[in-house]
């Protein structure tokens, strides 16, 4: 009954003796073997699985080594699992599996039960994580990208540099503690009620640094959006812009400081005449 239901999971499946022959694999541990172009009788039941890691060569030798070792250690109680992510790539496509090693008996040596997970799916999303992460280290704004809530699941370099803080240190931590803005309420409802709605806010605020120091900053936020239209996190670009605010300070008071100067001007020639 027990392996009729193995038959039934997606994951491949096989049972393996302490010596390491295969007494049993599922259908889709057979049917991987077939969409490799490999023949099922070689890897299925009566063959030594410890032998065909122990005797891999090519590209994912190394691999195969590592997990003769761990299956080894779990058949004879050193370990309570193995567990071990594998590239297994075809011509066609990229793929990864999860190897998990698990005893069938608290006695030792044991018989294992073999798990080959697909984790293609995950990987890929991963991979496209680094990429982007990777994209975004050179990006000169600061971009921080959190969840819904706030709460900080990624910031690049610049944004480490202008916050004085490093993504290792605040990832989980809510952007309102670790950058607090001078922001009005109904600044934070405005950015929320145009974020919630999948449009994205663009404004300036005051910001402190995690030294307490305080800058101007010039920021965007833009909703991440599923499928289905629920907005799953949020992306924030921000640069300093104090020395703008500087300039256009300093802009204005000399126009004061002229507009002064023309307004006063007939007194200025009366006192100068005389």
């Amino acid at each position: 009954m027990e392996r009729e239901l193995f038959d039934l999971w997606e994951d491949n499946i096989a049972i393996i003796s302490p010596a390491g022959i295969i007494s049993y694999a599922n259908k889709s541990w057979k049917q991987f073997a077939i969409d490799n172009d490999l023949d099922p009788q070689e890897c299925s039941e009566g063959i030594n699985y410890l032998k065909v890691c122990q005797e891999a060569t090519g590209e994912y030798s190394n691999e195969a080594r590592i997990a003769l070792e761990g299956i080894q250690d779990v058949i004879h109680g050193r370990k309570r699992t193995f567990k071990l992510e594998y590239p297994c790539h075809s011509p066609e496509k990229q793929r990864w599996f999860l190897l998990k090693a698990t005893p069938l008996s608290k006695t030792v040596p044991t018989s294992v039960l073999l798990q080959h997970i697909d984790i293609t799916e995950r990987k890929l999303a991963e991979e496209d994580v680094k990429r982007k992460a990777h994209m975004l280290k050179s990006v000169g704004e600061a971009v921080i990208a959190t969840d819904p809530q706030g709460y900080i699941d990624y910031m690049n370099k610049a944004a480490e540099e202008l916050y004085g803080c490093r993504l290792e240190e605040v990832r989980g931590s809510n952007i309102v503690n670790v950058t607090p803005a001078t922001a009005t309420r109904e600044q934070a409802r405005e950015i929320m009620t145009e974020l919630s709605k999948g449009r994205r806010w663009e404004g300036e605020f005051g910001v402190y640094r995690t030294d307490g120091t305080e800058f101007s900053a010039h920021v965007t936020d833009t909703p991440i959006v599923d499928d289905n239209g629920e907005m799953t996190g949020i992306i924030g670009i921000s640069y300093d812009i104090t020395e703008r605010r500087l300039a256009e300070e300093n802009l204005r008071r000399s126009k004061d400081e002229l507009a002064a100067i023309y307004k006063n001007a007939p007194m200025i020639m009366m006192l100068l005449d005389k």
